[in-house]
This record gives structure tokens, sequence and C-alpha cells, in this order.
């Protein structure tokens, strides 16, 4: 059993009994010791910020104490997958335990999105076929979702005249997100002819990126 004894013990000699008192230490259980990444990573095992790692070391009672914890504070700031080093604690006992290696993914960078058709400023007669050509790419944590106007290959809206808008959203992993707009316009169809607009679906050719 851990913990503290006292134990007496005595002699008895020709001049008399003398007695003495021995104080017993006893731990047999090491240390505990945890690393701790500030702040922690989302649901996805990423993180978006610089991320700041350290320890804490516990040896409680019946336990001899914590000898020595690390106290380095590592910063990681760079964006990719880090392996910070496994770190020991020992009490005073000279029990130890190791906490092992902790695994830390950082990715700052929003993803990219890249919408072909429709073009920004692009102009089309009303009820043209229009397929919608666009991309989301993240080369870091990878695309978590994206959603669009219209999704990638279906028509864009050309039911009537006026002025609109396509847009992507796009998030990563890591909670990184992206929106890009293009405008567009859609006029008569005898409109367009007058302005020699080409009446072919844009998007069927338009290869993608």
């Amino acid at each position: 059993t851990d913990g503290e004894f006292v134990e007496s013990c005595g002699a008895t000699s020709a001049d008399g009994r003398s007695a003495k008192v021995v104080i017993i230490r006893r731990d047999t259980k090491p240390p505990s010791i945890s690393h701790h990444a500030s702040p922690p990573a989302n649901a996805n095992g990423w993180n978006n910020t610089d991320v700041v790692v350290n320890y804490t070391c516990e040896d409680p009672s019946p336990g001899s104490g914590v000898a020595s914890c690390p106290v380095v504070v590592t910063t990681l700031t760079q964006e990719g997958m880090h392996l910070v080093p496994a770190k020991t604690t020992s009490d005073v006992a000279g029990n130890s335990q190791l906490a092992g290696s902790l695994g830390v993914s950082i990715d700052k960078t929003s993803p990219k999105v890249s919408i072909r058709v429709p073009n920004d400023g692009d102009i089309y007669a009303v009820g043209q076929p229009v397929t919608a050509r666009w991309r989301a790419f993240d080369g870091l944590s990878g695309i978590a979702s994206a959603s669009a106007s219209s999704t990638r290959g279906s028509q864009v809206n050309t039911t009537t005249v006026g002025e609109f808008q396509f847009t992507v959203d796009a998030s990563d992993r890591a909670d990184n997100t992206t929106q890009v707009t293009n405008s567009y316009s859609v006029i008569t169809r005898e409109e367009a002819e007058h302005r020699g607009i080409d009446l072919t679906d844009p998007g069927v050719n338009t290869p993608r990126r």
C-alpha cells in the first residue's frame, strides 16, 4: 500500500532501553501527464489558427509529488500536419510516466472556388440553355462542403429577363470558408440576336477546371 507509515523500534542495553521512530514513505504509482492543444481541433481534427501545446502533471496524495514536468510550451504556426514529440514526467520516488506524441493539423487557407460558367458579366438570351461549370478545391484539409446557385452540370437560371447573381459557397475541413459571386444578365432573344450573341449552350463545350 502506498502512503506514509510510522514504525517504531527499540533495543535494550545494559544502560537502559532506547527507541527510535522510523517514517517509511512508499509510492509505487507513476504520476500522470497530459498534453493540451489550445484551441482544440474541430470535429474533423483540424485547426485554422496557431496552436499552443502545453502539459499538465499530477501526483496526488498519497503520491510523493511531481519532481519534473515538461515546461516547454510549443507554439505551432505553420500550416500542415505536425507531430509534437513525446514527453516524460517523474515523481519524487522516481516513478515516471510518458505522454505519447501529439498530432496537430493546421490549415489557415480558405478553399479555392472557380466559376467558369456563368462568367462574371456574361449576357444570355431568355430561355437560353446555360450549363453551370464551377469547382471548389482545397489542397490541404480538403473540401467539407460546397454549394451553388445551380449544381455543376445543371442549368443556370435564364427563365426571365433581368440581372442575376450566381454564387458558390465552399468550406474546408478546417472550417475555412470562401464565397464567390458572378453577375450575369438575361435579355430578350430579339435583343440578343440584334447584339449577335451566340445562343448555344456556353457550358457544353467548356472544359472543367
